[in-house]
């Protein structure tokens, strides 16, 4: 059961008529939102333990993916860079 006011609170509220207001328990109970806490939700073990191992895997994938990776371009680059610069042999007449 509705009091008059709370009525027009939820008109205001459909409307979006303010931002700020303090709402009553019975008009979050009815429109089927609470509000939501400030701050991070706690992590539970298990999900503790899944961030570990992804932290874990993407350390090895840095090892085996990203470093040969890198060398393998860093040595592209130094041979462009000899066969470009490299003397040309010189004939004499």
């Amino acid at each position: 059961m509705y009091f008059s006011d709370e009525i027009a609170y939820i008109q205001l509220l459909r409307e979006n008529k303010f931002k700020y207001y303090i709402e009553p328990l019975s008009v979050l109970i009815a429109s089927g939102t609470m509000r939501k806490l400030k701050g991070a939700v706690k992590e539970t073990a298990r999900q503790k333990r899944e961030r570990k191992q992804e932290f874990a895997k993407m350390r090895q994938q840095i090892h085996t993916i990203v470093l040969p990776t890198f060398a393998v371009v860093f040595l592209v680059i130094c041979v462009y860079v000899y066969l470009k610069t490299r003397p040309t042999s010189m004939q004499y007449a």
